[in-house]
């Protein structure tokens, strides 16, 4: 009988460790989503940037054309 019991203890830890890794998952796929969304408006951050920049490299190019000129 000592052994059931000892079996259905392992069992019911068992489960608990097993239900904690379901919590824990939950919680790794909530913030992996959080993480790509944040990282989705980073990479678009970065494109204008990048556009911004060469815009305002255009410009000064365009002004020191212009220098040159005079």
């Amino acid at each position: 009988m000592k052994k059931i019991t000892d079996q259905i203890e392992r069992l019911d830890e068992l489960e608990k460790i097993v239900d904690e890794l379901i919590e824990l998952n939950r919680e790794v796929v909530a913030e992996n989503q959080v993480l790509r969304e944040k990282q989705k408006k980073l990479i678009s951050d970065n494109s204008a940037l990048e556009r911004k920049t060469e815009e305002a490299r255009s410009r000064v190019s365009a002004v020191i054309a212009r220098l040159h000129k005079h």
